[in-house]
Order: C-alpha cells, then sequence, then structure tokens
C-alpha cells in the first residue's frame, strides 16, 4: 500500500479536471506506463470515461498481466519500449497527457523527459515523476540523517556533483551553475534541485514559441523519497498568463521554478478516526492543532508532538484525496 502515492494521483486526476474547465479533453491521448495493475489508468477511465489511453510496457509477462487486468477497451497496451514508443509513435498532431512515472533517476529518464517536451503540442500536459533520493548518501557511505560532509569526503562529493551536473546537461540545456552546491544534494533540499532540472530540460526542448508552465510538484516517500513535477504546454506569454490564472483560481495550481516541492506525508488513520475527525473539517488554518485537538491524542505515540503535528496538517491538506483501503473477507 502506497498512501503518499495515491494521494499524488489524485491531485492529478483533479489537476485535469481543472483543466477540464479551461479546454476540453477530448482529443487528448493519455500516454503513460502503467504497470502490472494500470491502477492510473482505472482512475482515468473513472474520471474520464471517454479519454483515450495508451501504455507501453518492455516487460513481455507483465504486458500479458496488463491485458489481464485492463479496465476498458479505450486502453491500447503496446509491448513496447517507452524510448521506441517516444521515437516512433509519440503523436505530434494531438495534445497528449503524459505520466512519464519513472521508478529511477538517470539520463536515460532524463532524455526521455526531453524527447517528450520536444514533441508535445500546445495544451499538452506532462507529468514526471522520478526517484528524489540524493545520490550522494550512497556513494559517500553517509547515514540518512546527517547533516554535514566530513573534509575526508569533499573530494568524493565534488566529484559527485560533477557527475550529476555532467548527467543532467541534457541537449543545449544551461542550469544555472549557483544550483549544484553541497547543501542542494542533502535530501531535504534535493527534490527541489531535481525539480528544477527537470524544468530546465524542458524549457530548453521547447522550440519557441512553445513554453512549458509549470502548475503543481509535490515530493513524498512510501518508502523511497519521489518526487513529481506536472505542467502544461502553451504557445505564447498571454496564454501562459491566462493559464496560470485559471489553474491557481480554479484548482489551487500553482508551481514556479525554484520553490520548494510540496511535502505529501499523510498519516495512517482507522477509518473510526477519519470519521470522528469530520465535524471539525476543515480547519480554518491547516495547522494540524484542530485534529489533534478533536482526537486528543498524539499519533506517533509519546514525545511525537512536532511529528505528530506535521502528519495531522498534512490529513488536513490532502483529507480529501486520502485513500481509503478496505480488505475483503471471502
Amino acid at each position: 500500500l502506497r498512501p503518499n502515492k495515491s494521494v499524488d494521483r489524485v491531485l492529478f486526476l483533479d489537476l485535469l479536471r481543472t483543466l477540464e474547465f479551461h479546454s476540453s479533453l477530448d482529443e487528448h491521448l493519455y500516454i503513460g506506463l502503467g504497470g502490472p495493475f494500470l491502477e492510473d489508468f482505472r482512475l482515468l477511465h473513472q474520471a474520464f470515461p471517454e479519454l483515450e489511453m495508451v501504455s507501453t510496457e518492455r516487460d513481455k509477462e507483465t504486458c500479458k498481466r496488463q491485458h489481464f487486468n485492463t479496465c476498458c477497451k479505450n486502453v491500447t497496451l503496446l509491448d513496447v519500449e517507452f524510448t521506441e514508443y517516444l521515437s516512433a509513435l509519440f503523436p505530434t498532431d494531438r495534445p497528449t497527457i503524459t505520466w512519464a512515472d519513472f521508478t529511477d533517476c538517470s539520463e536515460v529518464e532524463l532524455k526521455q523527459v526531453s524527447g517528450i517536451a520536444r514533441r508535445a503540442t500546445p495544451l499538452s500536459v506532462l507529468r514526471v515523476t522520478l526517484m528524489a533520493e540524493s545520490p550522494i548518501y550512497r556513494k559517500l557511505h553517509l547515514r540518512q540523517n546527517q547533516k554535514r560532509i566530513p573534509q575526508n569526503r569533499e573530494s568524493k562529493l565534488a566529484k559527485c556533483i560533477d557527475d550529476f551536473r555532467e548527467m543532467a546537461t541534457i541537449g543545449n540545456v544551461a542550469h544555472d551553475a549557483g544550483i549544484f552546491v553541497s547543501d542542494m544534494f542533502m535530501q531535504p533540499k534535493y527534490p527541489t534541485l531535481l525539480a528544477h532540472v527537470v524544468l530546465g530540460i524542458i524549457a530548453s526542448s521547447c522550440s519557441p514559441p512553445k513554453t512549458f508552465v509549470p502548475l503543481h510538484a509535490v515530493k513524498y516517500s512510501d518508502g523511497t523519497v519521489m518526487m513529481s513535477v506536472t505542467g502544461i504546454f502553451c504557445t505564447d506569454a498571454a496564454e501562459e498568463t491566462k493559464l496560470r490564472e485559471h489553474f491557481e483560481v480554479r484548482g489551487g495550481f500553482s508551481f514556479h521554478a525554484g520553490e520548494e516541492p510540496a511535502p505529501i506525508d499523510i498519516p495512517v488513520l482507522t477509518t473510526k478516526e477519519r470519521l470522528h475527525l469530520e465535524p471539525v473539517m476543515p480547519p480554518a488554518v491547516l495547522t494540524g492543532e484542530t485534529s489533534m485537538k478533536r482526537l486528543g491524542y498524539l499519533i506517533d505515540g509519546d514525545g511525537s508532538r512536532k511529528t505528530s503535528k506535521r502528519k495531522m496538517q498534512q490529513y488536513e491538506k490532502y483529507r480529501l484525496q486520502y485513500p481509503f483501503f478496505g480488505k475483503l473477507i471471502p
């Protein structure tokens, strides 16, 4: 079970519903990496029953499983590498909704992001999800809670940063050199660095007048830290202004390069606890205090006031996207 990922999925649906108030999705094609369960395809079909969808999958056995688990006839399941689909089959004559839901972060994935940006037409939506665990902890043998780099490992750190900069230099992208500093490679700030890199690659891959408008970015962990950034392609500054205003006013979606992705870190609550909280939702201010007072205890145990407050603030913020997990007993 991945509750934070589930919230991320629902936020994506909310963003697409917001887009639908601006432009019809009738001509859009959804392109994704469905995995064995095609979960995002199922959710999208429920929200947009007429939406055409394509999933690419390189593993033949997983592709067979997809055919068994497919949710509707609107899904085309292709037994091809995403790179192959991108180079030969990615449509350039209609708007697309592409969720590049990667499980890694390497030059391969970043080149694919660039390829999508080059081919996407105006009013196409691109969502990129990448693993956002800083590489320095593994390469420098650091503890995850370590806040400073030992002096005897600074040369290794410099090499690690240089390797990352080289990996992130896709095409003619010109990243701000100031972002490649040791502080940005510490885990709390690494998702922000990664979002900045992704947006730079997308922007440099757009041929004028086409531009990319970032709308939303989040970071979360269900065991592995991930980062998702979402935006829409448009053709001029006037349209960009209208789109930004529409998404912010209609859906509360707003993000600019350099900002920190919003965290998703919801607590594990029982159905009884959630029902108990409903009478005081939504609170006037999302601080977590209202929920903590209503429950009357700290959800993470003794001495966890700060953590419990932060997680309850997350519940107050994402309660409408909070997933329900059930167990069926035959």
